[in-house]
């Protein structure tokens, strides 16, 4: 099963990543049209959007046909540019205020402030979402909130799991049933300026590509026994070093252009990988029974309502607040993948300097597929322990083993020195899952319809393209003597720039 290869031509018609301009009189034209038994994928391809933005279009149909009889409003058409960037400005000022005068903070205080901005712009229909709020604590960093907040979470937590376990006992599924997916960026090219094994230090040159991210996905059962191969997201479709080796992978290999999981790719993974493989296993191990997968709250955005439940399988979305693996387990794992890479760079005369050219994207598929070989049924299991009520296991591993084998290992004698690395990598990991959020949240507030007209009127002053050229081209040379997490932050700032001008 490991051998399926997922790319942008294949199974292109699962999924359409086309976003085109479309006015309100389109908008109860193509709603007409699903009435009257057109398919949404026809309908997808031929007005060039995509399959979840025409379900969007049918949830709107009241308001949608309620504008249409407007004349003026019937030909509006989405603006591009986010809408809430001075909402969160006003509401990052008021939290500092707040703060500042020693008042408590909680969530849903935050929520029904920036409700009240919105409000105050015109804008009635802001809901101030967990998703939305979570994701703009991340943006600024907003922690140490009044344990108001903490006591609520709890209780929708305790709720959550409660519910979750008389799921499983009403429809009997055995704990090797449950499935979970999560996913997580990884910094491939990221090395550090370290010591060799020779106590000489090895200055590693800042390639461009060294910023470079792929999106791997994990997924296991909750017993640990059926543990799937990854979902590695590169943005190539076709790279170079698996020119001779496409198809025979230790990974399910996926292409997109910013290198995240889209409804096309999680839907071709979860029919032709995760269901068929699930039916293999059960039938090597003569199981059976429905089959659950538990998947984070904002991965519903991407699934089409005819595949979150059949009579064998069924898609759980977790609490916003919940995270769907072990945090701890997927850093674990990604430690395996950076002490494995840096093993491999040591086995050269050169150390880093001479690995590094020649290191590509295969070298990256093995060492990762090599890191989720080691983390072991115990590790997966006790992940589990806040769902399912696991008795935690012990690690039975020879410690006396794993002490002689650390002393010949040369990449423990830098562990202390290794450590902060790790940590910037990872930080710089969770800021590439923030833009992308980011960037999506935005994506979807500018597809809403425009009900403004002063909004939808208005145009923002022009500013040449030359100067901006120059602009992120200096903004670019200035970053690449920077630390990686700035360099990181350039790059996003231009990859917006360059996606919302083509």
């Amino acid at each position: 099963m490991n051998e399926i290869l997922l790319n942008a031509e294949k199974f292109s018609s699962m999924a359409s990543s086309l976003r085109n301009t479309v006015t309100v009189e389109k908008r109860v034209e193509i709603l007409t049209r699903l009435e009257n038994g057109s398919s949404i994928d026809d309908l997808a391809t031929e007005y060039g959007v995509s399959k979840r933005t025409i379900r969007r279009y049918k949830q709107q149909s009241v308001s949608l046909r309620q504008l249409c009889n407007d004349p003026e409003r019937a030909r509006s058409i989405r603006q591009r540019g986010p809408l809430y960037n001075n909402t969160e400005a006003r509401l990052y000022e008021w939290i500092l205020e707040r703060r500042a005068s020693g008042n408590i903070l909680t969530t849903v205080a935050i929520q029904e402030k920036a409700k009240a901005f919105e409000q105050e712009s015109g804008n009635s229909n802001f809901t101030a979402s967990q998703g939305w709020i979570s994701r703009f604590k991340r943006r600024y960093e907003i922690t140490g909130l009044n344990k108001e907040e903490t006591d609520v979470y709890q209780l929708v937590r305790r709720k959550f799991i409660a519910n979750f376990a008389r799921t499983l006992q009403e429809e009997n599924i055995k704990e090797d049933n449950i499935y979970i997916m999560d996913e997580t960026n990884v910094l491939w090219r990221s090395f550090p300026k370290m010591l060799t094994k020779d106590e000489q230090r090895v200055e590693v040159e800042r390639a461009k590509g060294k910023v470079d991210h792929v999106t791997v996905a994990l997924c296991t059962n909750a017993t640990g026994t059926h543990k799937l191969p990854l979902l590695f997201v590169h943005k190539y479709p076709n790279p170079r070093a698996l020119k001779h080796c496409k198809h025979y992978l230790p990974v399910v290999y996926a292409s997109e252009r910013n290198c995240s999981i889209n409804e096309r790719i999680f839907t071709q993974w979860y029919i032709v990988y995760f269901q068929a493989s699930v039916k293999e296993f059960h039938l090597r191990e003569q199981r059976k029974g429905k089959v659950l997968l538990l998947v984070d709250h904002f991965t519903q955005l991407l699934i089409p309502e005819q595949l979150r439940e059949d009579e064998q399988f069924q898609i759980i979305f977790l609490p916003s607040f919940i995270q769907p693996m072990d945090q701890a387990l997927i850093s674990k794992c990604k430690k395996f993948f950076r002490k494995f890479l840096l093993k491999k760079a040591f086995e050269f005369p050169g150390g880093v300097k001479e690995f590094y050219p020649d290191y590509d994207v295969k070298d990256c598929m093995d060492l990762i597929a090599e890191a989720w070989n080691n983390i072991k049924l115990t590790d997966i299991r006790n992940s589990w322990n806040r769902l399912l009520q696991f008795t935690r296991l012990a690690n039975n591993e020879d410690v006396t083993e794993n002490a002689a084998n650390e002393d010949r290992d040369p990449i423990v004698m830098y562990e202390e020195r290794l450590t902060q690395w790790f940590e910037r990598c990872e930080q710089a990991e969770s800021m590439i899952q923030n833009n992308i959020d980011f960037m999506e949240e935005t994506k979807d507030s500018t597809e809403a319809v425009v009900e403004n007209d002063e909004i939808a009127n208005s145009t923002r002053p022009a500013v040449e393209e030359q100067e901006m050229v120059n602009t992120f081209h200096n903004l670019n040379t200035w970053a690449t003597s920077e630390p990686d997490d700035i360099n990181l932050q350039v790059k996003f700032l231009i990859d917006y720039y360059n996606n919302t001008n083509e």
